[in-house]
């Protein structure tokens, strides 16, 4: 037994640990998170949709049925909650992604913690953070809150596999993983791959031990869990006689979106991903994908929890890059291995190398992390020139902005999803009509939408309408008639991601 002194020092460490742990991560977010009171507005186009669908829904909007975009009910629930703190900035949603944040760094933390002495376990979580900011852009993205979801179930997965399976899985863990299984599921369908291999092993595991009553609790708890989320959510929905309508939004049209290849196509397209990842992303797929191999195979005993973890990298990495549309953000829903490859080759490294004065080693790394996270987002330092390489138009807000202040309760539709969403936002504009942005798909692919936006032009339901020259759904509404007849322009941005233009209806 550990005498009573040093379990007491022990705990002190811990949250001395922690504590440095969390003010770290606060100021990293203040700093390198556009979602921070720090900075006046957040421009991407992504996290001003989320905003203003959680905002339409907490003013008595039906999502999908009268405010639409393609994304899960949740990542709108969350924004809204961050409206209801603050309408017309991002710092309520910035304290949102602290709490999100703070839980991560501590699961990560305590994963570690299984394999590794404090000061590892704390760079462990310092490296983590860092290796995110590469691909959070300006913070706030669907992709991570499933991360904070993924990092919550692998500490429990790995905890349990850590004892080689030898004990009975807590039906309490799988009803966690359950729920963040199902917190997933609402925020993006496609990502919910990362729980399959290691739940279906688990199961396997309680069925070749014979625990048959704990394979079925197991189950339970689990479909417990998705209940927990999913009902609430399934509740919201057949109250508003929207459930239909949800159904055909987030599923039927994300899978005709998806536009899924053939198997020759897909196979090809991971290739070609792969190269990439470790042509133009290499220190952090290295670590993610070798890593956790070697944090597999020196860590985990038991050979079919190796292959579970392995198998769940390998799906979490077709989830993300098995479609014909990339951007660099949607990394983030395999980086739950980063932490594991990270173990893996530190586990290995302690061996060798123990650190000494471990607290001021880590203060050290904590201040360097932060100048460095600081410097590559520099969102402060940025000259004209990468600003609208970035596709930041700055004056938009400005300019735009200031005609639309002019008018009492003015009405917006941005005929694409791009910096224009950011006018919502900024001018506390409430959506007044269904497709009010244009998300990413074409008018080909879904013609209610094209007719619906039409319809508003043709009946002059909108006071202001925002157009990039270079959207794909652009030539449709200039080749109108009764846009020109209707509307006149008030003023345009250039960009080199095409000039943005200002409409306003003429009477």
């Amino acid at each position: 037994m550990i005498p009573k002194d040093l379990r007491r020092n022990s705990l002190r460490e811990d949250w001395f640990m922690l504590g440095l742990l969390l003010t770290f991560t606060f100021l990293l977010l203040f700093f390198c998170s556009k979602m921070s009171p720090l900075y006046p507005i957040n421009e991407w186009s992504d996290i001003n949709l989320y905003f203003n669908l959680g905002k339409a829904m907490f003013n008595g909007k039906t999502i999908y049925a009268e405010a639409f975009d393609h994304k899960g009910p949740l990542i709108f629930f969350i924004y809204g909650i961050g409206y209801l703190i603050s309408g017309t900035s991002f710092l309520g949603v910035f304290i949102i992604q602290f709490v999100a944040w703070a839980v991560m760094c501590i699961y990560i933390y305590r994963t570690a913690g299984m394999f590794l002495d404090k000061p590892y376990s704390m760079l462990v979580s310092l490296l983590m953070l860092i290796m995110l900011l590469t691909k959070t852009q300006q913070g706030g993205s669907a992709e991570e809150f499933v991360l904070v979801s993924e990092i919550v179930s692998l500490f429990y997965f790995v905890k349990y596999f850590n004892q080689q399976g030898n004990t009975p899985h807590p039906a309490k863990w799988m009803l966690i993983h359950g729920a963040m299984f199902s917190i997933t599921f609402f925020i993006k369908l496609n990502l919910v791959t990362f729980w399959f291999f290691p739940v279906v092993f688990i199961g396997l595991n309680l069925l070749i031990n014979r625990e048959y009553g704990n394979f079925f609790r197991n189950v339970l708890y689990f479909l417990l869990g998705v209940a927990i989320v999913a009902l609430p959510i399934l509740l919201y929905f057949i109250i508003n006689g929207a459930l239909g309508v949800a159904y055909d939004t987030y599923i039927s049209l994300n899978l005709v979106y998806s536009q899924v290849a053939s198997l020759g196509r897909t196979l090809e397209l991971l290739a070609i991903r792969f190269y990439q990842q470790y042509r133009f992303d290499f220190v952090n797929f290295f670590i993610a994908s070798i890593g956790t191999v070697i944090f597999s195979l020196l860590c985990i005993r038991k050979w079919i929890f190796r292959t579970a973890l392995i198998l769940a990298f390998l799906s979490s990495y077709i989830a993300v890059f098995n479609g014909q549309g990339y951007v660099q953000y949607y990394s983030l829903a395999y980086y739950a291995f980063i932490a594991t490859g990270l173990i893996g080759i530190f586990y290995w490294v302690e061996k060798y190398i123990t650190i000494v004065y471990a607290k001021r080693v880590c203060l050290l790394l904590m201040i360097c992390i932060l100048f460095l996270g600081i410097n590559k987002k520099d969102f402060f330092g940025m000259t004209r020139e990468q600003l609208l390489r970035e596709e930041v138009p700055e004056d938009l807000n400005k300019r735009f902005g200031a005609i639309i202040a002019e008018e009492k309760n003015p009405t917006l539709m941005n005929v694409n999803n791009d910096n224009g969403n950011v006018l919502f936002t900024s001018q506390n504009i409430m959506p007044n009509v269904r497709y009010f942005i244009t998300p990413n798909i074409a008018y080909e692919l879904y013609d209610e939408m094209k007719q619906a936006q039409m319809g508003y032009v043709r009946d002059g339901k909108i006071q202001f309408i925002v157009l990039n020259d270079r959207s794909m759904n652009y030539r449709f509404i200039v080749g109108m008639p009764e846009f020109h007849e209707q509307y006149q322009r008030m003023d345009s941005v250039p960009s080199s991601f095409g000039n943005y233009y200002l409409y306003k209806r003429k009477y």
